[in-house]
């Protein structure tokens, strides 16, 4: 009964849905994270339009958003080394 409709799946099926998954979470967490710099921070009408009006060019809203991206997979996956 349980699992009789299941799909397998691949392993390069599997971790694209957990990429594009975690890119959503990711994606608002750093719009917000390059918000937060300006005192009148305002989501409401769309974060990239108001980091533009703050002078921040979509093309650099990309390059942070890479590397905010980076960061956040990275930081968990190094094991730490006692020194």
């Amino acid at each position: 009964m349980f699992g009789l409709f299941k799909k397998r799946i691949t392993p390069e099926g599997f971790g694209g849905i957990v990429i594009r998954w975690a890119n959503e979470f990711l994606e608002g967490d750093c719009g917000r994270s390059l918000g937060i710099l300006f005192d009148d921070s305002d989501g409401s009408g769309g974060r990239t339009k108001f980091l533009e009006r703050k002078g921040i060019s979509v093309a650099k809203q990309h390059v942070y958003h890479r590397l905010f991206t980076h960061c956040a997979i990275q930081a968990p996956c190094i094991r730490l080394r006692r020194l």
